[in-house]
């Protein structure tokens, strides 16, 4: 069965790759295969653990590089991974190998350039190798939203034309090259944000820090960020507002409690979408019984 984990590359004094090891346990993989001390079964926790996935966001806790096992013998399957008896290495990253030669054997042009193949290896290699921006890295890093971020944050420590071009490509990149690295807002930027409601609101509150159409009418594509918005940005109800949060009983509870701060017939019939929003309505914002609050909680006995 193939899988995947994180395994350290081992070099031997002449710089082949001789091995690997284990992050964490240091569990030398000779030959390029292990098997577990102990059977793996339900009741324990023994065996070699591997996932299903390459992009599981587990191995993002790991050093090392993505290495693919055959794994076989008795094996324990879980919900993203399993426990196998025997893995064999079957393939793995060159570019995260050649990295780590470097780490091993110092900087190159050819380990570079091996590096440069991969925007989070060539991010990698600027911050801890070259300890230095290089337009080579800084190119190949651009190729990753995320990773034109880090390298403007972490290596050029300010903003440029390149890097600001390639984060606006994702939206939570742009708002963090607005914040962190512009500390300004810009068009670009927050044109980009605004293609997420979370994100456009985020960018409202901490980069423009006042409110504006675009920001607003993005994030009233969701419920919450909507009553957010509302909430820590204009500090006032308006209709687009107002209406966005009504799509959801809670944010239209919040809404009508922390913005409205009056009861009306909108936030109410929203939440009374949910027995819980309707009682909480009645509770804290009505201050009284009502007929449809009342009729609405009572679809949960609960309440």
């Amino acid at each position: 069965m193939r899988v995947f984990k994180k395994l350290l590359p081992v070099f031997s004094p002449d710089g082949r790759l001789a091995c690997f090891k284990s992050p964490t346990r240091k569990t030398v993989w000779k030959g390029f295969e292990l098997s577990a001390d102990f059977l793996p079964a339900e009741d324990n926790s023994h065996g070699i653990y591997a996932v299903f996935d390459p992009g599981d966001d587990q191995l993002d806790d790991y050093d090392g590089v993505l290495v693919e096992l055959d794994a076989h013998g008795v094996i324990v399957i879980g919900d993203r991974g399993l426990r196998a008896e025997h893995a064999r290495i079957i393939s793995w990253d060159d570019t995260g190998v050649a990295y780590y030669y470097a780490r091993y054997f110092g900087p190159e042009d050819a380990t570079r350039a091996a590096a440069c193949m991969s925007p989070r290896w060539a991010y990698m290699y600027a911050l801890y190798i070259d300890c230095k921006p290089r337009d080579d890295t800084r190119a190949a890093a651009c190729k990753s939203p995320k990773y034109a971020y880090k390298y403007a944050y972490n290596l050029d420590r300010r903003a440029r034309n390149d890097t600001r071009a390639a984060a606006c490509r994702d939206a939570q990149a742009a708002y963090l090259y607005a914040r962190d690295v512009d500390h300004a807002p810009r068009d670009d930027t927050r044109a980009a944000a605004c293609r997420d409601a979370k994100l456009a609101y985020l960018y409202a509150l901490q980069v423009d820090r006042a409110p504006r159409d675009d920001t607003r009418a993005a994030a009233c594509r969701d419920s919450e960020q909507a009553y957010l918005y509302a909430y820590d940005i204009d500090r006032a109800p308006r209709d687009d507002t107002r209406a966005a949060a009504c799509s959801d009983a809670k944010s239209a509870y919040l809404y009508a409690l922390n913005v409205d701060r009056e009861p009306r017939d909108d936030t109410r019939a929203a939440a009374c979408k949910l027995p819980e929003y309707a009682y909480l309505y009645a509770r804290d914002v009505d201050h009284a019984p009502r007929d449809d609050t009342r009729a609405a909680a009572c679809r949960n006995p609960q309440n």
